[in-house]
């Protein structure tokens, strides 16, 4: 079952997140999320043809980083294509930044094998 920030963020761009099933991280990183969608459902918007969106294909926690990965369906003008990345690439490392938890201030942490993006609360 989606938590609350998953369906709020789907519900605002569904478009974007019309195909995916579920995110792999957690709500700390959803104003992080909701920046990406945002460039894409804006594209997404003018294209009447679905098969032209940019959807999420998954969104999910790496190395304590956000990943999102995308579909920009059969044409996507290369001009967006570009905007999407540079968005995607400049939010990522963000997060490295950005408790995965809630959402403050924090910094990348080894926690047995893995690694997290955790402020001192969440530590």
């Amino acid at each position: 079952m989606s938590s609350t920030w998953e369906t709020e963020i789907t519900d605002k761009y569904p478009k974007t997140f019309a195909r995916l099933r579920y995110f792999e991280c957690s709500g700390g990183w959803k104003d992080l999320i909701a920046e990406i969608a945002e460039v894409s459902e804006r594209h997404n918007n003018t294209q009447q043809n679905s098969d032209y969106h940019i959807t999420a294909a998954q969104v999910k926690e790496k190395f304590g980083g956000l990943r999102f990965y995308i579909d920009s369906g059969e044409v996507c003008p290369e001009e967006v294509y570009l905007e999407i990345s540079n968005v995607i690439a400049e939010v990522e490392g963000r997060s490295y930044k950005t408790c995965e938890v809630c959402g403050e201030p924090a910094i990348k942490r080894r926690e047995r094998s893995w690694v997290k993006t955790l402020c001192d609360k969440h530590v």
